[in-house]
């Protein structure tokens, strides 16, 4: 049951005025955090980075939803965004230091050749990592003398350590050093869930955007490298499957309901690839491993069906498999925009909000949107979508799932390995 005060379910908008200005923030800071649909980017830059910088009560462990731990330490500060801070589990381990904006330098295109620049981006998916990644590599580009450093959840490691334009990495929580210590400042919460530019532009031209780069579209891609080691297990699971390198990889579950078809239209997708003799390679969070053994054993050709759930300890994992695949297709989650990275052709089937604003400037891509008549929604939230049917958003319900796979199937046989 929601309750007015209860700041778990009702974000900074539940949050006490009074509270808020101990943190840092004044009385037109409290209202643009109240106002969580900013229409344009430039307004969106009069809006304070919703972060604080805390000291722990204690010394302690924190544990993270995603499995990450991190020890904190009583003598220490770190940087925490305000929604975490408001967590009652947060709340009750840090209290408030001195004041986030006090030491805020936002960059607005000074050089940055010789100075140490820290960005962030606080919380999100994979998929928001490969967002940002062309904008920090551009940037090292244009800056080569830069110190660069990236602030993101410590889950999405295994993609950022290798990315070799960056100089400094760090885990969220993090130390408050860096951001004291740093010259200039980028962060790139909130753009997404909160701008309404977000609805109508693509998510790479408007963070070159944000940060008042003209970079061309060709630049506005992530690039990854797989991890060797992650390559050659997955290889060594393609051999006890008796499976070479041309396989599809099929996700067509999201991380929410609003973007997760119903499961009467991922089995007749599955089928429809079967009964043209793609062999398919699941990939998901283990936890889903029951979910997909009752999918594929519904299947009409089970034999073609390969689940690597059980064999894949994190997304590092994923990654490597998909690298080894043939093609992806997908709902949106995640693994589009890694398998895209990789160089992998990608076909996306998309819901609430139309593909072109995520994929526009990916190469080997193709996308259908949502038939619905109140597609394109952009509902971001974990809740369910207001025409709910079964538990399921209708978004893809009117979407021709045997022209669909003609396509698919036209790509797929164009990309196989020889």
């Amino acid at each position: 049951m929601k309750t007015k005060n209860n700041p778990l379910n009702s974000g900074p908008r539940g949050l006490p005025d009074e509270v808020i200005r101990k943190l840092g923030y004044d009385d037109f800071d409290i209202e643009t955090i109240r106002n969580v649909h900013i229409d344009t980017l430039e307004e969106f830059r009069s809006r304070p980075p919703e972060m604080v910088i805390m000291q722990p009560k204690r010394t302690s462990m924190l544990t993270f939803t995603d499995g990450y731990k991190l020890k904190i330490k009583k003598d220490r500060k770190y940087m925490i965004d305000l929604l975490s801070f408001i967590d009652g589990y947060h709340a009750k381990m840090f209290k408030p230091t001195n004041k986030f904006k006090n030491n805020l330098r936002c960059w607005k295109g000074e050089d940055l050749n010789n100075k140490t620049v820290l960005m962030w981006q606080y919380g999100g998916g994979a998929g928001d990592s490969m967002f940002v990644q062309p904008i920090l590599r551009y940037i090292k580009k244009i800056y080569p003398k830069c110190r660069l450093g990236f602030m993101h959840p410590a889950r999405h490691h295994y993609f950022s350590k290798s990315w070799d334009f960056l100089d400094y990495l760090y885990p969220t929580p993090c130390s408050d050093i860096p951001f004291i210590t740093s010259d200039y400042h980028i962060h790139f919460d909130g753009i997404i869930g909160k701008c309404k530019e977000s609805e109508t532009t693509n998510i790479y031209k408007l963070l070159a955007k944000w940060v008042n780069l003209d970079i061309p579209d060709s630049e506005l891609v992530p690039i990854q490298k797989p991890d060797d080691s992650y390559v050659i297990y997955c290889k060594d699971v393609l051999n006890r499957w008796k499976l070479d390198e041309n396989f599809m990889i099929l996700q067509l579950r999201a991380n929410t309901i609003m973007r997760t078809p119903r499961p009467e239209f991922r089995l007749k997708v599955l089928n429809e690839l079967l009964n043209r003799d793609i062999p398919i390679v699941f990939v998901d969070s283990p936890d889903q491993k029951d979910v997909i053994n009752e999918l594929i054993l519904k299947s009409d050709k089970p034999q073609l069906c390969f689940n690597f759930t059980p064999y894949s300890k994190h997304m590092g994992y994923a990654a490597a498999m998909t690298y080894l695949s043939s093609m992806v297709v997908s709902v949106d989650t995640g693994i589009i925009h890694i398998a895209s990275a990789l160089g992998i052709p990608v076909y996306g089937i998309y819901g609430p909000f139309p593909g072109k604003i995520r994929l526009e400037t990916y190469n080997k891509c193709n996308w259908i949107d949502a038939k619905a008549e109140c597609a394109p929604c952009y509902l971001h939230k974990y809740s369910e979508c207001p025409h709910v049917i079964d538990g399921y958003s209708p978004c893809y319900d009117n979407i021709n799932i045997i022209d669909m796979v003609e396509d698919i199937y036209k790509i797929w046989f164009l990309n196989r390995h020889d």
